[in-house]
């Protein structure tokens, strides 16, 4: 007969092995960076925007997911160790979207589910799933991108200063998702609203400099770190290394 110890190692044996059946690394061949997969299944590769440390996903940026070539769901946000960690959207293959808190690569603490074409859901979550009877407001002061079932239609357009836009548009103005190029390389993928980035996205420059989470009017500020897209550092009240004026 088995002791009480040895009992209880197995049994932690055993929930670890069930734990890592439900999910596992992947690695990108090209950059060799690995990311944990939640929902493992054939076919699924990936493409992260973001520092890869110690070849790792690890920090904001945006991960594009794929199955068998396609692309799938879409992530903006920070990631920590390889898993999805702090604010951010998802953008599910079905076009479910989940715009909140995430924790151990699954939703985890207050966030919205909005449901494509269907229901929306905002309060708790606890790994991946809402919790009932809990509700939260949204920021009023966040102008929220027109979602594509809402008449948005996709398109480009051209800046007089060479730069670029081509995503979604809605009643004329850029709204929804898209990406924003400029003349001299620099990229912004995410949301807009009003002509301009608001909401979740992702902003490389040329150099390499990331800057991934919350755009509001064009401007983005993460504790000392500040940047303008299609915005003047003025209108964002930028001064002098990102203090306000």
């Amino acid at each position: 007969m088995r002791s009480p110890v040895v009992l209880f190692v197995l049994l932690l044996l055993m929930s670890s092995a069930s734990a890592q059946s439900s999910g596992g690394w992947l690695r990108n061949d090209l950059t060799g960076c690995h990311v944990w997969n939640s929902r493992p299944e054939s076919g699924v590769t990936f493409n992260w925007s973001g520092n890869c440390s110690n070849n790792v996903a690890d920090g904001p940026g945006m991960m594009q997911w794929y199955v068998n070539g396609s692309p799938s769901g879409r992530f903006v946000g920070e990631y920590d160790n390889g898993r999805m960690s702090g604010r951010g959207v998802f953008e599910y293959r079905n076009g479910d979207r989940y715009d909140g808190e995430f924790r151990d690569d699954k939703p985890n603490g207050y966030g919205t589910l909005s449901r494509a074409g269907g229901p929306r859901y905002s309060g708790l979550f606890r790994d991946g799933q809402p919790v009932q009877g809990e509700t939260v407001t949204s920021d009023r002061d966040m102008p929220e991108a027109e979602p594509r079932e809402a008449g948005a239609t996709r398109g480009e357009k051209t800046f007089a200063d060479g730069s670029r836009y081509e995503g979604d548009f809605h009643r004329g103005k850029m709204s929804g998702w898209g990406v924003f190029t400029t003349k001299a390389g620099d990229r912004y993928e995410g949301e807009f609203a009003d002509d301009r980035p608001n909401g979740f996205g992702t902003y490389k420059e040329a150099d390499g400099s990331t800057y991934a989470g919350l755009w509001k009017n064009g401007c983005f500020r993460q504790r000392d770190r500040v940047a303008a897209v299609m915005a003047t550092e003025k209108e964002c009240s930028f001064g002098v290394r990102g203090r306000p004026y």
